[in-house]
């Protein structure tokens, strides 16, 4: 993602440091600003067919978190549903082979961010850039399980 971006989104702090974990056809990071979850990224396959809203009422920041606002107001395309802190996207593969030959399903990227001052725009430019970022990714290709 852009630096541009992510520093749009991101409350100020001294350290910052990245956690990410794959498998099970996810992949995840979690950005940490003075040890303090900011922002929550991923990428998951689910069921072909699953409504964005759906995805949505899965998405839970860390215990004690405050300023989370799940996605709700869906993009003319249907590919995104944002608010002002979170956001959940379909990936449209390059090569969608790799789905037709190994899985049945549909692509997601999520995010949530917690503790900035963002507002919608900006989420959307994110989940946009991550969306797009993860058209040729390993993801893509099948290779997160």
């Amino acid at each position: 993602m852009p630096k541009q971006l992510l520093e749009a989104v991101l409350p100020p702090g001294k350290s910052i440091s990245a956690q990410s974990k794959s498998g099970h056809g996810s992949q995840r990071c979690r950005l940490e600003i003075d040890g303090n979850t900011a922002l929550s990224a991923g990428v998951e396959w689910y069921d072909e067919g699953r409504p964005l809203d759906f995805l949505a009422g899965l998405m839970m920041p860390p215990v004690g978190d405050a300023g989370f606002e799940r996605p709700h107001k869906l993009t003319p395309d249907k590919r995104f549903l944002i608010s002002d802190s979170a956001a959940v996207g379909l990936v449209k593969c390059a090569d969608p082979s790799y789905i037709d030959r190994d899985v049945k399903g549909d692509l997601f990227t999520k995010m949530y961010v917690l503790g900035g001052q963002s507002n919608e725009e900006e989420i959307k430019s994110l989940i946009t850039a991550y969306t797009e970022a993860m058209t040729n990714s390993a993801a893509c290709r099948n290779e997160i399980w």
